[in-house]
């Protein structure tokens, strides 16, 4: 069994209050990502919920919420949690 590595195309977080996510969290928004992806936002945002919970320092955890959230259409909210990840990582790729 193959330990989990975080998601290439999120986990780039390199900003001094950002916090890489370890490989069970990295498991998270790889779910998470999947679930959105295949359009059960619900469950994704169950997921990502979790994710921010267990790694509140986190811009990828964040960033997946805000999908989540804009998915179903909390567009408030989707707005907190990317404010919050790019509050986190500022010079983050994706949320540039």
């Amino acid at each position: 069994r193959h330990a989990a590595r975080p998601s290439r195309a999120l986990s780039m977080a390199n900003d001094t209050d950002a916090k890489a996510l370890d490989a069970v969290q990295a498991q998270l928004l790889e779910r998470g990502m999947g679930q959105l992806a295949s359009g059960q936002a619900v469950d994704a945002l169950a997921t990502a919920r979790q994710l921010v919970a267990e790694a509140p320092r986190s811009p990828d955890a964040h960033h997946l919420l805000a999908m989540c959230l804009g998915s179903t259409d909390d567009f408030d909210g989707a707005e907190g949690a990317f404010l919050a990840a790019l509050a986190l990582a500022p010079r983050h790729p994706l949320l540039n």
